[in-house]
């Protein structure tokens, strides 16, 4: 059926192209020579702008986080800790990604790369401390993702 259909077979190209991207795009957004489950809970994401201009930051491998407008380097928490924020979504979409092109093609390694993923959480989720939005433990909070 994909096949047949211009608009499955580009979106199946474009699934496939994420899925072969990984791990080495993961590798070359963070810095990074393995993969793993990142060692803290992610920040909010809205603290990842300029505390000066309100600019978005951008990260720099390893632990950069540029302000585009002034050039400086915000290293304090919370900004520190809110590329743990995209590390986590990149995570979580490469296993959707991959578990999408293993079915899609029936190929092993989309598998084993998902199960990998999947398995580093698995491994590491239960040492994450539930925290809210301002870094505190809380009842209120959340183990991957701050919350509010």
């Amino acid at each position: 059926m994909v096949q047949h259909e211009p608009w499955a077979k580009a979106a199946l190209t474009a699934v496939l192209k994420e899925a072969d991207g990984y791990p080495q795009d993961y590798f070359n957004k963070f810095g990074l020579t393995r993969v793993t489950a990142p060692d803290k809970a992610a920040q909010w994401a809205h603290w990842y702008v300029c505390p000066e201009t309100g600019t978005h930051l951008e990260f720099h491998p390893p632990n950069h986080n540029i302000c585009p407008d002034t050039g400086k380097d915000y290293q304090d928490w919370p900004i520190s800790d809110v590329h743990y924020h995209y590390m986590h979504d990149m995570l979580s979409h490469d296993a959707l990604i991959l578990g999408i092109a293993y079915r899609m093609t029936g190929k092993e390694i989309y598998a084993q790369h998902a199960a990998e993923i999947l398995k580093l959480y698995a491994d590491k989720y239960k040492d994450y401390p539930i925290v809210d939005n301002y870094g505190k433990q809380s009842d209120w909070g959340a183990r991957v993702y701050s919350r509010r």
